[in-house]
């Protein structure tokens, strides 16, 4: 659990916050009643919710502070009974630091004369403005277990997008404490429910499945479980990003395949390049900049591939890469295109017809073709060989080779 992510819930409730100011809460003091003395009533009213509160809270163990709930009195709506005024609105309930609030709806009974409150209660109420079953100080108990299932899910939904090319995601994981349900079993408690998510800036909102399992013992989540709305993380990006990150993957491969032509490698065909689904994109002026790792073998023979770092400029109004780049780590270069791990060297090796030729080479391993000279294609075993001392050429292979030398 990450606590500071745990404070992301208190959006998906402060999204229920709005209610306390809509017109049918805050209903306008009618002209019979006189406006000092609602607020006199509202003051009494106050005193005993904070009370009351307090109390409840800290018989429930959450250590409150000395205001668990909000209050403020131009926001009760006021109506007469008989000799009792009823008081009534809808106030942020934090009895603790570690739970972001969450609305409640109130009612206080007191009597006009002596300004005495009868009664007073209050109730969590869900987003649709609906009470919830569930006493408000049970669901901040439970709100602490949402928040470690939310830490949990949040670092899911980053591996889901860091394997596919983001580089540093921070996901966003929104749950209402209303909307999620809480099943007891021995120690551990599993927790289910729908909310929204976002694998990161840039990302668009997914509707949220979700399941946890929290252990009581070990205070801590050890299963969770989560589906969204799309299929593919890249299809939570808007259709414009989509398409930079699409047509930049498209336009790296192409420089990588120009690159290593110009280098001698005419059979592209042979070349894998390997760019990832996703990559960063943040937006700058009127366009989009990509940028993102992959690698690329020049040939399938080669035994490792080599890592490059990609970035493109995309313009949305023409749907079209105005710029694309790729760099080589510094030092992974060998004239193949791989990345060494030992000491190399080459040698050029070649033979006329079905004449043998032996080139002699002190040869560790890993020998691989940089580029071919002769008309007939060089195919290890059919027409070249190696071994720890010479390369083998015959029936007209022609090539410059290179190999990982012994020191």
């Amino acid at each position: 659990m990450r606590p500071s992510r745990a404070l992301r819930l208190v959006a998906a409730c402060a999204a229920l916050a709005p209610l306390a100011g809509t017109p049918w809460l805050a209903a306008a003091v009618g002209p019979q009643q006189d406006d000092g003395d609602t607020y006199a009533l509202a003051m009494e009213c106050r005193g005993a919710l904070w009370a009351r509160a307090f109390d409840e809270a800290t018989a429930a163990g959450l250590n409150p502070g000395a205001i668990a709930v909000e209050f403020t009195t131009s926001k009760a709506s006021r109506r007469d009974e008989g000799a009792d005024a009823i008081l009534t609105g809808v106030e942020q309930y934090r009895p603790t630091t570690d739970v972001p609030p969450f609305p409640v709806r109130y009612e206080c009974r007191v009597d006009r004369a002596s300004r005495v409150v009868r009664s007073v209660t209050y109730v969590a109420i869900d987003g649709q403005g609906d009470d919830v079953a569930r006493a408000p100080w049970d669901l901040v108990k439970d709100g602490r277990l949402l928040a470690a299932c939310v830490g949990r899910l949040e670092s899911g939904l980053e591996d889901d997008v860091r394997r596919r090319g983001v580089s540093a995601p921070v996901a966003t994981v929104e749950i209402a404490p209303a909307d999620a349900e809480f099943v007891r079993r021995g120690d551990a408690v599993d927790i289910q429910g729908r909310g929204r998510a976002k694998y990161a800036s840039g990302f668009d909102w997914q509707i949220l499945v979700f399941q946890c399992r929290y252990d009581t013992k070990r205070q801590r989540v050890i299963r969770e479980t989560h589906g969204l709305e799309t299929p593919s993380p890249a299809g939570a990006l808007s259709p414009e990003r989509q398409a930079a990150v699409e047509d930049c993957r498209m336009a790296v491969g192409e420089q990588v395949l120009i690159d290593a032509q110009s280098r001698g490698y005419w059979r592209l065909s042979r070349v894998e390049i390997e760019l990832p689904e996703l990559a960063d994109v943040s937006a700058r002026g009127g366009h989009l900049d990509v940028s993102g790792r992959g690698q690329f073998r020049l040939d399938p023979r080669h035994a490792q591939p080599t890592p490059l770092t990609f970035s493109c400029t995309f313009d949305p109004r023409a749907r079209r890469i105005v710029a694309a780049r790729f760099d080589v780590a510094p030092g992974a270069w060998t004239p193949s295109g791989e990345v060494a791990t030992a000491p190399t060297a080459s040698l050029r090796c070649g033979s006329r017809g079905l004449t043998r030729q032996e080139c002699r080479a002190s040869i560790r391993g890993n020998v691989r073709i940089i580029r071919e000279f002769g008309r007939t294609r060089c195919e290890a075993y059919r027409n070249w060989m190696w071994s720890n001392t010479q390369i083998v050429v015959w029936d007209g292979c022609a090539a410059e080779f290179e190999y990982d030398a012994r020191d």
